[in-house]
């Protein structure tokens, strides 16, 4: 699902297996992120994100804390 949030970034939510591998295999190979379930990505488009926050549910409630977030 994307999003357009206040300050007219794009705001990304992935929980598709595929997108999530894609996450892995692209931001996220060079770090030390935990298993994860489900991600946000922020930012003018996915490709280049400015923050990622990374969530242990694949369907995690609007009010859970993120296990893991990055920002540039």
């Amino acid at each position: 699902m994307t999003l357009i949030d206040e300050t007219e970034r794009v705001l990304v939510f992935l929980t598709d297996p595929e997108d999530l591998e894609w996450l892995k295999s692209t931001h996220l190979r060079d770090m030390d992120a935990p298993p994860f379930g489900s991600a946000m990505l922020y930012g003018f488009n996915e490709d280049s994100p400015a923050r990622i926050k990374l969530y242990a549910d694949n369907d995690p409630n609007y009010d859970d804390e993120p296990i893991w977030e990055w920002t540039r």
